[in-house]
């Protein structure tokens, strides 16, 4: 509980930079070749959202009608199994569990550690750049964190061994090719910062826009039509007490409908348990 996900891309000349604000619970910011300052929370074990321009972040729901974190693939944990028996501090990461990330170093070798800002309303701001001369060849980075314990662990992703060269990692480059090479298989996911929902097609819209039809026929009025800007996203509202969210999912499974749950705002509850089922 209360974790967050912060990711940010970018090309050879760009600052990467990254800022989360947290409240109780989770949240994640996705941002390309900026600073990121985000103003909504989500809840969640790991990472399960996607945010973009509007504020919005969401959980894209999976085939069993849960939002939540892909399981990583076994691929992926293998690496990642190997690298840490090399004494790397390597986690899966993104939405998809299809990257793998390890700890951002500082100059001196230690762990990057992020700027905290306690604002008046006791909201935590996490502020975190990576520096693009100690990293010149990394393109994506992020930060995970837990506002409950107050962990921010600070990762840059390197797309192959050669990224190391001429960063704090530089001298393990042998060990991380030893690890691609005892596992050919793996790649790193490619990264995008485009909507899941840009190019949906107009039957999977017409498919969302009956879910919320269907939705408010049950007697959930609060759920209204997904937005021409985002077709296949659901907002599940702020104001709504979590009683009622956890009976809407529920009572409105997604099942094989391409719904992405949308959630605006500051939630007193953990977003990503309600949508789990019940006991």
């Amino acid at each position: 509980m209360g974790t967050h996900h912060d990711i940010e891309v970018r090309n050879k000349h760009d600052r990467l930079a990254q800022a989360v604000a947290v409240a109780a619970t989770s949240v994640l910011c996705l941002t390309a070749l900026a600073a990121c300052s985000s103003p909504f929370t989500v809840g969640g074990g790991t990472d399960t959202a996607e945010a973009d321009d509007t504020g919005t972040s969401s959980t894209a729901a999976t085939g069993s009608g849960k939002g939540g974190p892909v399981e990583p693939s076994k691929t992926v944990k293998r690496f990642v199994a190997c690298l840490a028996g090399k004494g790397f501090d390597a986690r899966s990461v993104d939405w998809d569990n299809d990257q793998v990330g390890v700890v951002e170093l500082d100059a001196a070798g230690n762990p990057a550690q992020s700027q905290v800002t306690i604002h008046d309303d006791g909201t935590k701001e996490y502020s975190h750049a990576t520096p693009e001369g100690l990293y010149p060849n990394v393109v994506l980075s992020g930060s995970v964190g837990n506002s409950i314990t107050d962990e921010n662990w600070n990762y840059v992703i390197f797309r192959t061994s050669a990224d190391m060269a001429g960063t704090p990692y530089a001298s393990r480059q042998a060990d991380y090719a030893a690890c691609e090479a005892q596992n050919p298989d793996f790649a790193q996911a490619t990264f995008s910062t485009e909507p899941r929902d840009a190019n949906a097609s107009d039957e999977d819209k017409a498919a969302v826009l009956k879910y919320a039809q269907d939705a408010r026929a049950k007697g959930f009025d609060w759920i209204a039509d997904p937005s021409g800007e985002h077709p296949l996203t659901i907002v599940i509202p702020n104001t709504v007490p979590e009683e009622d969210v956890r009976h809407f999912f529920q009572e409105c499974p997604v099942d094989d409908v391409p719904v992405i749950i949308g959630w605006e705002g500051d939630y007193p509850y953990d977003t990503f348990a309600v949508q789990q089922p019940a006991h």
